[in-house]
């Protein structure tokens, strides 16, 4: 378990499993060296330093309410426009805090207009909290500048099963693969979502195909030995 105390970042420790140890580098040399590390004054930049190097270990494991606390520290010890919005955004997000990671997420896009990435994640995120329509709107804006961008077309593809367009979404993934491949990501995303039998018919339709993916053939083999 991991607890983190309110003095600051130079005072945090971890407790519990060995595993652990790696987390906080510059406490893992000798006890005289700790000691003395610990008992130096650590300047604010070399605080800051050090929690955002234990935040990124921390999100790395997906301890997202421990690696959001501290990159807010580490954020609060920087200068004016010192922003750590590219790090706390995606954390921010993994503990629900949607409206926050939204908004850093619109800033980091509000400089950097042509940054995929970005749009895309903040697409996902808008997504997750339910504003489909605005997240359509970017995701679209990121295929229109990159047409053959993966990660877009399969979070819109995603995006238009969510809201019952399904010919649509598979026109999305047809417009960089071919019939075959489209039927069957259909069918990942459609038993992903639930959609059983929906699921069955599109791996139906890809296994159609000379060329169907032989995973296709996989998930129709146990889709039709489970009950209807």
């Amino acid at each position: 378990m991991l607890f983190l105390i309110a003095s600051g970042c130079a005072q945090l420790s971890l407790s519990g499993k060995r595993e652990w140890s790696d987390l906080l580098s510059p406490f893992s040399s000798s006890s005289e060296e700790r000691r003395e590390y610990r008992n130096k004054p650590l300047s604010k930049s070399e605080e800051r330093k050090l929690c955002i190097e234990t935040a990124e270990q921390l999100a790395r494991r997906q301890h997202w309410t421990e690696a959001v606390q501290l990159y807010e520290k580490a954020e609060s010890l920087g200068k004016p426009g010192q922003s750590l919005d590219r790090e706390l955004a995606p954390v921010l997000a993994s503990i629900g805090r949607h409206p926050d990671a939204i908004d850093r997420y619109t800033r980091l896009l509000d400089k950097n207009p042509k940054d995929s990435d970005i749009q895309i994640n903040l697409a996902w995120t808008l997504m997750e909290s339910g504003n489909l329509a605005q997240a359509e709107g970017h995701l679209r804006q990121v295929i229109a500048r990159e047409p053959k961008k993966q990660v877009a077309i399969s979070n819109l593809a995603w995006l238009l099963i969510q809201t019952g367009r399904n010919e649509e979404a598979f026109h999305t993934f047809r417009s960089i693969m071919n019939d075959s491949v489209a039927h069957h990501n259909m069918g990942v995303l459609l038993l992903e979502m639930g959609h059983v039998d929906m699921a069955r018919t599109a791996f139906a339709n890809a296994a159609a195909f000379q060329d169907a993916p032989k995973q296709s053939y996989e998930f129709l083999t146990a889709l039709s030995s489970s009950p209807r």
